[in-house]
């Protein structure tokens, strides 16, 4: 009969064994645990990446979406456009920046200043956008702007005629990317990587990968996998790793995201084991007090701490964690519960990272324009901005149809547009007239439903009616313009002509510049033969000139020759571009043709006049001799003629004065016209040539009842003797014959280098309107008086004739009723004026 110790040692030994079967089966399933626990870790850590890179793409999605739906964009207006970015980009993080280019891929506006104009049209993201992609996830570059690497994001904006505007585009800064994907804490060991779909490393953690470079032959083989998965690899240094990933084709489309997560070790669970056999006898032998000790300290202690963090997360503690201690079962709950809190912590923050995404874009959607309605699918309205509310006019309907309370809004068929939409999953943009308002609506699929972008184009319509009628204004004004009327575009074709310009070229020729050898031109002034880029079209349309009444002879397309005034403008567009230019054609045929009959009328002329000229100062001498014998030998008749009457004779005496002074002054005329008159400087003083002629005149004054004073003088000046007198004899005949009472003057006025001889009366005066006009021919103020002859007009013209020929200067001022004042100027005598007389 076995002892107790036998049977203690016999039931120690059969309770040890089936221990040690457990222990082992318990490793090997332990161990498959961990990879199977390793496996979920990496993909639940995946996961949680790949939420926060839904999170950034779709973030710039909806961006990009706000963006290209904007009107400054959609306007390509660069100015206002920048504006706009650059006010969205401030309410961004830090590394964003907004561009929009135009068809070839040009930045044209940018949040950045110094990025517009850059070239992008290379770029993957801005070339499939133009292709016509909604939205495009770009891959690694490099900032053409700062150098500095960055993610790039693309979509196509449309114009307001629904033509392909250009693509608009996010950078977003590969540090920024970084340090969002960093703020995932990530368990010891565990790293992360995100590519681009050329397999360059955007974003990792990774210490043998670096951002810019390829990624490993096992993840780029791995990234053109079909779905997401797990692969367990070996480390450099032997160890065991889970890769979890994200291949290409996987939403985000176009990124490659993995997770490397270490496999936990099972070397402290074999340790664990082998204790557990070396104490297996301790373990027997204190099994109650160690089950009951165990329960109390392992079991129910850690229970109840477990249960009070618990309850702290059920309320919204969760930065308290579950202590881990105690049996593996214990240790794995624990572990199991803190994953849960990390989790719902995760998604808490996210949830509130998405939440302020929607504040922002909800400011961005506040600040437009248009009005912006979202839907699902049950064509309820989920959100809808200011603008839109404004423009139903019916309130806030979100989570009613937009029908409810009154027929569709923007007309009966925004209905059946929505729901086409919805079956089609392609947009629909169109025109509608509703409450005295033009509207545009497009719609497009959501990610709720179906989005709705209206905008107020009213104002847009009216002005198009008012373009179109103010361009057929213009046709009509154009039509009927007396003179050719040509518009060409920018190679030269005429594109539009009135009937004027037909008549004057016997038609019209439709070529370009390279054809307008088809017109015929001479340039008027050389007779030249116009080449084809000479014509003011084609130097128009080529250099921008303007050419203004260029005056040619044309060969019509009928064989008639004309000649006409030919001007060009160019046509610029907005962007200073020659767009095409403006021709007008004026024919001046018979003008031209007049004004040369006019010409050979008036050269004729001249030399007839010449002719008399020349005749009449060559004829002086036989003219005045007749009139000197009538004078002699009415000095001899003279006495009779008193003996018999005295009034008789003064009446004879006086038309022979008349007559004689006439045919002087047209014999003088004459010799001016003929250039038969030469000047002879000397030095002459004034004095005694004044002082003559004042007495000569003096009788003549006193007979009338005025006063004639000459004021003496010694001064000297610089001219031709006689034809001075000639010019103060005409002056004193005109004062004296001019003036009815009162006094004149003649003297002299010493001026700086010069001096002035004046002749001042109290005569009828000069209205001032006339002070120029009584130097010319035949120029008459009026009947002097009944007891003067009037003479023909000529007196002052021979002033300022032999003035003119003398190189002075006449000056006049004169006061009606009051009188006037006439001046000579002549230069000053000087000693070399008396030798190169004495020389000559």
């Amino acid at each position: 009969m076995l002892s107790l110790l036998s049977r203690v040692l016999v039931l120690v030994a059969l309770s040890v064994i089936p221990a040690l079967i457990a222990q082992g089966f318990t490793l090997v399933r332990s161990h498959r645990l961990e990879q199977a626990m390793t496996q979920e870790e990496s993909l639940r850590l995946l996961g949680f990446m790949e939420a926060d890179l839904v999170r950034v793409v779709e973030g710039a999605h909806q961006l990009l979406v706000a963006v290209s739906e904007a009107t400054e964009v959609r306007s390509q207006d660069a100015g206002a456009c920048s504006a706009l970015l650059e006010r969205i980009s401030q309410r961004l993080p830090l590394g964003y920046e907004l561009h929009a280019t135009d068809l070839r891929g040009r930045i044209v506006c940018s949040s950045q200043p110094n990025a517009i104009g850059v070239e992008s049209g290379d770029r993957y993201h801005v070339l499939q956008a133009l292709a016509g992609q909604d939205f495009v996830v770009g891959e690694y570059v490099v900032r053409r702007t700062t150098g500095r690497p960055a993610l790039t994001f693309g979509a196509p904006y449309r114009l307001p005629s629904g033509e392909l505007g250009g693509a608009v585009a996010v950078t977003m800064s590969l540090e920024g990317l970084g340090t969002e994907l960093d703020r995932r804490l990530l368990p010891a060991g565990a790293t992360y990587t995100l590519s681009d779909r050329n397999g360059t490393v955007i974003a990792t953690s990774h210490p043998g990968l670096a951002v810019g470079g390829p990624l490993d032959p096992l993840r780029l083989g791995v990234s053109r996998s079909a779905d997401r998965g797990a692969v367990r690899l070996t480390d450099a240094n032997g160890g065991h790793r889970v890769l979890a990933y994200l291949p290409l084709g996987l939403r985000p489309s176009g990124l490659f995201l993995s997770i490397s997560v270490e496999e936990r070790s099972l070397s402290g669970l074999q340790q664990t084991i082998s204790g557990g056999l070396l104490v297996l006898f301790l373990i027997l032998i204190g099994a109650l007090l160690v089950a009951a000790l165990s329960y109390r300290h392992l079991v129910a202690r850690p229970f109840a701490q477990i249960a009070g963090v618990v309850k702290r997360w059920t309320e919204g503690d969760y930065a308290v964690r579950a202590p881990i201690g105690g049996p593996p079962e214990i240790r794995n709950l624990g572990r199991f519960l803190n994953e849960a809190a990390d989790a719902v912590a995760e998604r808490e923050e996210v949830r509130r990272e998405v939440n302020n995404v929607q504040r922002r874009m909800a400011l961005v959607l506040a600040s437009t324009s248009d009005g912006i309605l979202e839907l699902d699918r049950n064509l309820k309205v989920v959100f809808m901005n200011d603008h839109a509310r404004r423009m139903v006019g019916t309130g806030d309907l979100t989570g009613r149809l937009l029908w409810d309370d009154s027929p569709a809004p923007f007309g009966g068929d925004l209905r059946l547009h929505c729901a086409s939409v919805l079956e089609t999953n392609r947009p629909v943009e169109f025109e509608t007239f509703w409450r005295d308002e033009w509207y545009s609506v497009r719609i497009f699929v959501s990610a709720e439903g179906i989005a709705l972008y209206v905008q107020n184009i009213t104002r847009r319509k009216r002005a198009e009616g008012e373009l179109r009628q103010s361009q057929e204004l213009l046709s009509r004004v154009i039509e009927l313009m007396p003179v050719g009327i040509w518009i060409m575009d920018a190679q030269g074709r005429i594109s539009q002509g009135n009937p004027a310009g037909r008549r004057i070229w016997a038609g019209a020729r439709y070529v370009d510049v390279s054809q307008f050898a088809e017109y015929k031109g001479w340039w008027r002034n050389t007779g030249k033969s116009i080449a084809p880029e000479e014509w003011a079209a084609a130097r128009a349309i080529t250099k921008g000139e303007i050419s203004i009444n260029e005056e040619i002879d044309i060969e019509c397309f009928d064989g008639t020759r004309k000649t006409i005034l030919n001007s060009a403008l160019p046509i610029l567009g907005n962007d200073g571009t020659i767009c095409g230019a403006f021709i007008v054609n004026e024919d001046i045929t018979d003008r031209v043709r007049e004004q040369e009959r006019l010409l050979v009328d008036k050269n004729l002329a001249e030399a007839a006049n010449r002719a008399k000229s020349t005749f009449l100062a060559a004829a002086s001498h036989d003219l005045r001799q007749p009139l000197q014998a009538l004078a002699l030998l009415f000095a001899l008749l003279r006495p009779r003629l008193i003996e018999r009457g005295g009034a008789l004779a003064d009446k004879i005496d006086e038309t022979l004065e008349a007559l004689a002074k006439l045919i002087g002054d047209v014999l003088d005329v004459s010799r001016l016209e003929a250039g038969a008159i030469t000047p002879s400087i000397c030095p002459v003083p004034v004095g005694p040539v004044l002082g003559r002629l004042a007495a000569e005149y003096r009788l003549r004054a006193t007979e009338k009842g005025l006063r004639l004073n000459f004021v003496p003088t010694s001064l000297g000046v610089s001219s031709d003797p006689a034809l001075i007198e000639r010019i103060v004899r005409n002056l004193l005949d005109n004062a004296v014959k001019y003036t009815r009472k009162g006094r004149i003057v003649v003297g002299c006025r010493r001026r700086a280098g010069s001096v002035r001889i004046e002749v001042h009366d109290t005569g009828v005066g000069i209205p001032g309107e006339q002070l120029q006009a009584v130097f010319g021919e035949f120029h008459q103020l009026g009947q002097p008086g009944p007891d003067q002859a009037q003479g023909v007009g000529l007196g002052l013209w021979i002033v300022q004739s032999l003035a003119r020929s003398l190189g002075h200067r006449v000056y006049v001022r004169s006061i009606v009723g009051r009188g006037s004042c006439f001046a000579i100027e002549l230069p000053v005598a000087t000693a070399d004026d008396g030798e190169r007389r004495s020389a000559a």
